[in-house]
């Protein structure tokens, strides 16, 4: 790890400005982290005009607001009208066509949506945006 982040480093100095993107971070190993978290904090102190960006579940909010105290968070809900388009497509692109007909499809579609508890929605697509400034002025 420590080669690579010396190679970011190294490409990092060479920009103007730097936005560094990571999606999932819930699906991080949760042991290696914090050290993720501190070599980010690490670039964001020696490179003040990079930008980090991240997404992740609720839960991992605590652990980057350690890190970086002054992380803006935005929690994104899931539109149930596009889970049901979702689910609706999904169910369009069947590859045995003949095997489902137009009112099994509907019933299909609309016993997922019953059976969708919001606890359901919130595992399914509820996830954390957490977008870490210039931590340098907020102290991190």
């Amino acid at each position: 790890m420590d080669r690579v982040m010396q190679m970011l480093r190294t490409t990092i100095a060479s920009l103007d400005q730097v936005f560094i993107c990571i999606d999932g971070l819930d699906e991080f190993p949760q042991e290696n982290l914090p050290l993720l978290l501190r070599r980010l904090g690490d670039i964001v102190r020696d490179s003040p005009r990079t930008r980090i960006f991240l997404t992740g579940r609720p839960h991992v909010q605590g652990i980057v607001r350690g890190q970086f105290v002054g992380a803006v968070a935005i929690l994104i809900y899931p539109n149930l009208r596009d889970i049901r388009n979702y689910v609706g497509m999904r169910l369009e692109r069947d590859d045995k066509p003949g095997v489902m007909d137009n009112d099994l499809r509907a019933d299909i579609g609309e016993m997922i949506m019953e059976k969708m508890s919001d606890r359901w929605v919130g595992a399914f697509g509820l996830s954390l945006l957490l977008v870490v400034y210039r931590c340098i002025l907020t102290g991190c």
